[in-house]
């Protein structure tokens, strides 16, 4: 855990599913609101139809985020309130065979 005087990172993990479901839906609301809407994800959140398809498609993010693959080298982390509200998360990644390029991903619950 790394704690600021306002945030929290804790490890991205499948206890949080139902909070991530809150975000894929908001993040759903944001794109039909605004079909200009910047949003990246790992999955189809819009051809998750039911509640159901919408809780396996964000629980299997949260699985592949608990179990990363090498060769990449993978951190994903809650991004929290003080009080353990989940706001978003941070990623980074490391590609140990390009050895010149990473990545860092942060995204906020619209």
């Amino acid at each position: 855990m790394i704690k600021t005087e306002r945030l929290r990172l804790t490890p991205l993990n499948t206890k949080d599913v139902k909070r991530y479901i809150e975000i894929a839906k908001n993040m759903r609301r944001q794109k039909e609101l605004n079909p200009n809407y910047f949003l990246y994800v790992r999955f189809d959140y819009t051809s998750a139809k039911t509640d159901s398809d919408l809780k396996n498609a964000v629980l299997g993010l949260l699985t592949s985020a608990e179990t990363a693959v090498y060769p990449e080298v993978t951190e994903r982390l809650n991004i929290c309130l003080k009080n353990g509200h989940i706001i978003g998360y941070i990623g980074f990644l490391y590609s140990p065979e390009s050895k010149i390029s990473s990545d860092l991903g942060i995204f906020l619950d619209p």
